[in-house]
């Protein structure tokens, strides 16, 4: 019953869009299946137990599975505005669609975790009521018409896609990317970002954190930085080194004395729109390795939320001022 129900709002939804045309412009529909990215959607909710070696195939593993890449699914959109496509509604999946027992083998693989504790259907039903019908249907869907129309996937095997999504967590990594864009000169924003005293007016007060010193008298490649600040009430030391330097475009700084057992922080100023894209890409690594994950990853995920939040905040400020 609730298969057929999303069914019929699918279908009225894709009758409401293309029914609903502006002149000269051709509207398209695509009905994506199970997305498979680490910054939301199906694969984020799987990973816990995964990670944890609790999971297992569901019911019994026999039904197909269309899935895509993050990648691949924007691709698709692109590709669908950039080219004169032919039909009006195209499947969002990719061309190799497997049984949920391949995909929770090849998942537990890339992970290096055992699969070992499958969830009957009756135990679905009990959780899920009617909809573990859907967790339970078979979707074997094959995008036929982006084939057709020649768009060249990313990554046609599950195998490869997962790898590239769980590179870092295959290490034990974790990677935290944020953007911000703000109406000012590469220079300008290089120039702030590289005078480490301007990182104690972008960090929360709360954190208490103070430069206590640098090897270099300009920040460059192989300096060296120390600072010191506040973790939840403790206090602690943090060394990082400038290990990447490229003049008004990005640096890397790298923790070598800290809390974490990795932090390498990539800064990035990226020319926009008469202003600059700010990009930090961080891959850290919670001590402790997998018990670390555990018990801290969450709390450390929030804290890093937070601390962002507050830095773009204060940049916005500081600019726009």
């Amino acid at each position: 019953m609730e298969l057929v129900f999303l069914a019929e709002v699918c279908k009225k939804w894709e009758s409401i869009a293309l029914d609903h045309n502006i002149k000269d412009m051709k509207s398209h529909c695509i009905r994506t299946g199970i997305v498979l990215s680490t910054k939301g959607g199906a694969l984020s909710k799987m990973l816990p137990p995964f990670k944890a070696g609790v999971a297992g195939k569901l019911g019994s593993g026999d039904q197909y599975m269309s899935w895509i890449h993050i990648d691949d699914l924007v691709g698709q959109f692109i590709f669908l505005l950039e080219n004169d496509c032919k039909y009006q509604i195209y499947n969002g999946v990719s061309p190799r669609p497997v049984s949920n027992y391949i995909f929770t083998k090849i998942l537990g693989r890339e992970l290096r975790r055992p699969t070992l504790f499958p969830v009957p259907a009756i135990g679905l039903k009990v959780i899920f009521g009617e909809m573990s019908e859907i967790l339970l249907a078979s979707q074997k869907v094959i995008p036929t018409r982006f084939m057709e129309e020649g768009y060249d996937f990313k990554y046609r095997s599950l195998k490869a896609a997962l790898r590239k999504l769980l590179q870092h967590n295959i290490r034990g990594e974790e990677l935290l990317i944020k953007y911000q864009w703000i109406n000012n000169s590469p220079k300008e924003v290089f120039d702030f970002f590289t005078d480490e005293k301007n990182l104690e007016k972008i960090t929360p007060e709360h954190l208490k954190f103070k430069v206590k010193g640098k090897s270099t008298e300009k920040i460059e490649k192989g300096t060296f930085i120390d600072y010191k600040l506040s973790l939840h009430g403790i206090p602690l030391k943090w060394k990082s080194e400038i290990s990447s330097y490229e003049n008004n475009k990005n640096f890397v700084d790298k923790q070598v004395i800290g809390p974490y057992s990795k932090w390498d922080h990539y800064h990035g100023f990226i020319p926009l729109k008469n202003g600059t894209l700010i990009e930090d890409r961080i891959t850290y690594k919670v001590p402790m390795g997998f018990l670390g994950q555990m018990f801290m990853g969450t709390f450390i995920r929030k804290d890093l939320k937070k601390i962002f939040n507050f830095r773009k905040k204060i940049i916005n400020q500081l600019f726009t001022s």
